[in-house]
């Protein structure tokens, strides 16, 4: 039978193993606590990492988007300019030729070869025909190409050619440069707008 004295020491030693089994549990869950707690810090964090990253990549990519517009846009811009440059250019050297050509030898005889069409297509006279005040010279060699009468006058085209009018006054027939180069500028600023249409479609 052990001594009071025995019995006390057991039941301090008793304590002492509840306590520090108390303790350790304690230290264990305030341990996990403590994990658990940066670990919902580091998820928090992580997290706010996440959405910040998907911010700034949106951000970039729209940014990215309106760069590439402006230069597409930019990009049309100097396209069309340069188109109506080169419009420019081919019909201030169609105008520069049609201009010689007025000043050559052979206009004369250009003049002749409308006059006659004139009179094939105008089967009734008076014609009334319609001439550069430069080329009013001509009327002497042109009359006689109208036997049933024409009727010379200056015209307001300044390219050269001639303007026919039928005796009713309703039949007009252009043959003046002026109305070809009318037609071609019609013919070449459609054509550079169907191309550049094209081109912009195929960009898409």
């Amino acid at each position: 039978m052990m001594s009071q004295q025995e019995q006390l020491a057991q039941f301090v030693h008793q304590i002492m193993e509840d306590v520090n089994r108390e303790t350790s549990e304690l230290l264990t869950e305030a341990e996990k606590n403590r994990r658990n707690a940066l670990s919902e810090a580091e998820n928090q964090l992580l997290s706010e990492a996440y959405r910040t990253i998907q911010a700034g990549a949106a951000e970039i990519k729209q940014e990215i988007g309106r760069q590439i517009s402006a230069l597409h846009l930019d990009c049309r811009k100097a396209e069309s300019a340069r188109r109506a440059q080169i419009k420019h250019e081919v019909l201030e050297e169609v105008s520069k030729k049609v201009a010689d050509f007025a000043k050559s030898d052979t206009y004369e005889a250009a003049l002749v070869q409308q006059a006659q069409k004139v009179a094939d297509y105008f089967k009734e006279g008076p014609i009334t025909v319609y001439l550069r005040e430069q080329d009013m010279a001509f009327e002497a060699i042109l009359a006689p190409l109208f036997p049933n009468g024409g009727v010379f006058s200056a015209g307001s085209h300044t390219l050269g050619g001639l303007i026919a009018q039928g005796a009713n006054g309703r039949i007009v027939l252009d043959l003046s440069f002026d109305g070809r180069l009318a037609q071609v500028h019609e013919q070449f600023s459609l054509f550079v707008r169907l191309d550049g249409e094209h081109a912009t479609k195929g960009e898409m």
